[in-house]
């Protein structure tokens, strides 16, 4: 028999054994220990899964805590019997009103997540350019950013960057600034090509942003360079003027809730790269 219930610690190797039927080719990181998370089990297999990290969106002015689903997942034994909308339902019930957003890029997963709630809200673009050897910029160096520059002012809905969400987020990244602007990138296959994925970007200066994204790519070790920015993000216009132009690959950001805003979201905000 089939029993939906929250996961406990117990849980973690044979929720990393699920990952591993479900993604074999996925980066381990992947697995999520922090936050609740609800699964399916059959006996001691754990069979479906979804997880719920906690954030904080500052929404038009107004700090408002949230949940990231994440890490949806069912074994491939097991698909096909309603399973892993049982789990959503569950969670869902679980957050009882709650906000809470997830961002979706695999089709299978979608209709069970509008089944019980999470409704698309926008489509973000992962935006692509190719690069070519350049000039460093002597004046970029890696640092440890503590703030935003109140980058996002004027945006009506983005999360929250506290000097711990940055280091917590950015800690395999490498993070290049000078004192107006800072630029966290990461190393990653997108489909098979070895690319520099900018995961996050703030500036004070929009000419030291410029200097810094310069560097950054003259200084990439790949072929390609690529970022997931929403339309309402301050630095979509940026990427755009700076060459790179929306590729084949489409991210749904989906919300459990009765927010309606423009989200000022990148790659930083997802539970990707």
């Amino acid at each position: 028999m089939i029993e939906l219930r929250e996961a406990g610690p117990s849980d973690a190797d044979a929720i990393r054994a699920l990952r591993d039927r479900c993604f074999p080719d996925d980066d381990p990181e992947k697995f999520f220990p922090r936050g609740p998370a609800f699964v399916a089990a059959d006996d001691a297999r754990i069979v479906a899964h979804l997880a719920l990290l906690e954030q904080k969106y500052v929404i038009r002015g107004i700090r408002t805590p949230a949940f990231l689903a994440v890490d949806a997942m069912t074994d491939p034994d097991y698909r096909g019997r309603g399973l892993f909308t049982r789990v959503a339902a569950f969670t869902r019930d679980h957050l009882g009103g709650r906000l809470s957003v997830a961002w979706q890029i695999r089709k299978v997963v979608l209709p069970a997540m509008m089944r019980t709630g999470w409704m698309p809200r926008l489509r973000a673009p992962v935006l692509i350019r190719p690069l070519v050897f350049g000039k460093p910029d002597s004046s970029v160096r890696v640092i440890s950013p503590q703030s935003t520059f109140d980058f996002f002012a004027k945006s009506e809905a983005y999360e929250e960057r506290t000097p711990a969400w940055m280091r917590e987020r950015y800690r395999n990244c490498e993070v290049l600034g000078n004192d107006d602007a800072f630029l966290a990138t990461r190393r990653v296959p997108l489909r098979g090509i070895d690319t520099l994925a900018i995961v996050d970007i703030a500036w004070r200066d929009v000419r030291a942003a410029r200097a810094v994204l310069r560097h950054a790519l003259a200084c990439a070790r790949t072929r390609l360079a690529a970022t997931l920015v929403t339309t309402a993000h301050p630095a979509f216009g940026f990427f755009l003027r700076h060459g790179f132009v929306p590729g084949p690959h489409w991210f749904r950001f989906l919300v459990n809730g009765s927010v309606d805003a423009r989200w000022a979201l990148s790659w930083a905000d997802t539970d990707h790269v």
